[in-house]
């Protein structure tokens, strides 16, 4: 126990020479010249914090300056956007009402078709019928001669 209690004794000694030493190279500003240490202290973290903060603030600032520009573009181009949609507008109602009377013209000519096929059907037989009536007729306007 007394060993142990010996090399607490001289650890406790080292600790506190080692912080002496530390405290005679080192300020609360950093460490002073010559020492190598692989500690920072809290003065430069707070630069290098700072640094990087300052950094990011430039970064951020020069985004909002891009993006306020991409903006005023957007902005300026709007009006011209504008006309073209009207005028898209324009354009697809005048080939919607073109289209519907294209559907009308062509369901027009259908219907025409179908009755002139109806009448040429209508012709056919009729001329059919005048046919057979006129070949009545001559075989009965023979006959006629015959008794006459």
């Amino acid at each position: 126990i007394k060993k142990l209690q010996e090399s607490a004794r001289r650890m406790d000694e080292l600790v506190q020479q080692t912080h002496a030493n530390l405290d005679r190279q080192e300020t609360h500003s950093g460490p002073l010249s010559g020492l190598e240490s692989q500690f920072e202290s809290p003065k430069k973290r707070a630069v290098r914090k700072l640094a990087r903060a300052k950094n990011v603030m430039q970064r951020a600032d020069a985004l909002k300056r891009k993006e306020a520009r991409i903006e005023d573009q957007v902005k300026a181009e709007l009006p011209g956007m504008d006309r073209a949609i009207d005028h898209a507008k324009k354009l697809h109602h005048k080939y919607a009402q073109l289209r519907r009377e294209a559907e009308a013209a062509q369901q027009k000519a259908d219907a025409a078709k179908v009755r002139q096929g109806k009448l040429q059907h209508r012709l056919a037989r009729d001329q059919q019928r005048l046919s057979g009536i006129k070949r009545h007729l001559e075989a009965e306007k023979e006959s006629y001669e015959r008794m006459a």
